[in-house]
């Protein structure tokens, strides 16, 4: 009805208290208004009040790694220093070794000259065979030359790689799958253990200072080498025929 005031509303009782005659105040930043911090350490975001405490694990982080470094250095280097001590021992041994091979070589006496003009044609052949252990057996001019041309091309310390070496230098593979230690064989044709200068030869250049090679020692080499000459023969030219 006229005249009768009309009735405020909640809402602008609110509105009105909340506006008329107050002071702003500075508006607070919202949670999601406020810096955050990125860390390692918790796997997300600290609040800036966690600086200090941050900080506090970082250094005893790094305290724990430099802790872990040096212990584990310690450990390496205790392990290490006698395993390098061994291996300066082993490699002062090869040493020793190559300047006893290398002195064997050299005090042959033979002319310089005399090897760089040698020249031997490896065996293919019973006659070549023959007339190699002849020359071995009669002529020592020969075979000190012979042994010092060998000697240049065999700087290994181990007997069984020395006479391996002088083994494919004497042979062809062919040839090889027709001797024979004992004269016992299928496909043998040539008893070695007849031809005494060759023995003699491979006794010669198997041996070193530290290692003396004798006729048991050269008998077990030949009857295992020409036991499988017809396999490394095959294998030989099986790799030729794939190349």
């Amino acid at each position: 009805s006229a005249g009768k005031p009309h009735p405020v509303t909640q809402t602008q009782q609110t509105i009105f208290s909340k506006t008329a005659g107050a002071t702003p105040s500075p508006s607070k930043p919202s949670l999601q208004e406020q810096p955050m911090v990125n860390t390692e350490l918790s796997g997300g975001l600290l609040d800036p009040d966690d600086t200090p405490f941050l900080i506090t694990k970082n250094i005893l982080r790094q305290l724990i790694r430099d802790e872990v470094t040096s212990v584990l250095q310690e450990q390496r280097d205790s392990f290490m220093e006698p395993m390098f001590r061994r291996m300066a021992g082993m490699e002062a041994t090869f040493a020793s070794l190559y300047n006893q091979i290398s002195s064997q070589t050299n005090q042959t006496n033979v002319d310089p000259k005399v090897l760089e003009n040698f020249e031997f044609d490896t065996i293919d052949s019973g006659e070549a065979l023959t007339e190699l252990d002849e020359r071995l057996k009669n002529d020592d001019q020969y075979k000190n030359t012979f042994v010092a041309w060998v000697q240049r091309y065999i700087n290994v310390p181990i007997s069984t790689k020395r006479m391996s070496k002088l083994l494919k230098a004497l042979f062809t593979p062919k040839f090889l799958c027709l001797l024979t230690w004992s004269g016992r064989g299928k496909r043998a044709m040539y008893t070695l253990s007849n031809y005494k200068g060759i023995i003699d030869l491979f006794k010669t250049v198997g041996s070193t200072e530290l290692s003396k090679v004798g006729d048991r020692e050269v008998a077990d080499f030949f009857i295992l080498k020409l036991r499988y000459a017809t396999y490394y023969l095959s294998r030989q030219e099986c790799n030729q025929t794939n190349r």
